[in-house]
């Protein structure tokens, strides 16, 4: 069975997270994702990391009562005042989808293998790019997971065939962290076998109509499932 729209990696690891709270966001959709402080704050900043990264200006520099932007905003500048110049391309929250034998399709063709939005790509005319992305909350070394930039590179790979090698980086913009990687084009095959595997489950449990609850340490507090049994706080919200 076909999916009824191509995945994001946010989507597909809420499925790999828990198949029953995909269902409640992507499939019944009896769940909402609320905006909090911290998300809102990170739109803002990722607004400001684009305005700067198209013009090399900001027109303003906002408040907020969440934390200072001012000061995420100094360590994105110097990222992109530092690859900016040395790039031949440049693409600002650029838009990829590909099918599953590696085609460049429309964002929103719907057959897709994954489809993502990228922060900050540049290429260089040696055939090599960097893709960053900004992260406006705390670095915690237990939570960390490369698969995100790594699924993505898959993307750039399909999309630019000139490139061969491929830096990602996480910049934690409130802290100036920056956690880096590499990945050869060689590498595809394997994170290609990677997304394959999860997209193919997914297809199963739209077929299957087979959502398995994962009982994890985001049940107590942090799920916007409420009827799922597992979560905490579906007895102060019913």
């Amino acid at each position: 069975m076909s999916l009824p729209f191509t995945p994001t990696y946010s989507s597909l690891n809420t499925f790999i997270g828990c198949e029953r709270a995909y269902q409640a966001f992507y499939v019944t959709k009896e769940a909402i994702k609320q905006d909090t402080p911290a998300t809102l704050f990170g739109s803002l900043i990722h607004a400001l990391a684009e305005e700067y990264a198209k013009n090399s200006h900001l027109s303003t520099m906002p408040s907020s009562d969440y934390d200072d932007p001012e000061r995420h905003f100094q360590h994105i500048k110097q990222i992109i005042d530092h690859y900016k110049p040395k790039s031949a391309q440049v693409y600002i929250e650029h838009e990829l989808n590909v099918s599953k034998t590696g085609q460049v399709l429309d964002w929103s063709d719907p057959s897709g293998l994954i489809r993502g939005r990228n922060d900050f790509i540049c290429i260089n005319d040696q055939g090599v790019a960097v893709l960053i992305d900004w992260k406006t909350g705390k670095f915690k070394e237990q939570y960390f997971d490369p698969k995100q930039l790594q699924w993505n590179a898959l993307l750039i790979f399909a999309r630019f065939p000139e490139v061969q090698t491929l830096y990602f980086c996480y910049v934690y913009t409130g802290e100036g962290l920056q956690k880096k990687g590499k990945i050869e084009r060689k590498d595809i095959t394997a994170l290609n076998e990677q997304i394959l595997h999860w997209h193919s489950r997914l297809e199963y449990a739209y077929q299957a109509d087979s959502w398995i609850p994962k009982r994890s340490g985001l049940c107590k507090n942090h799920c916007d499932v409420l009827n799922c049994r597992f979560n905490g706080r579906r007895q102060l919200r019913l």
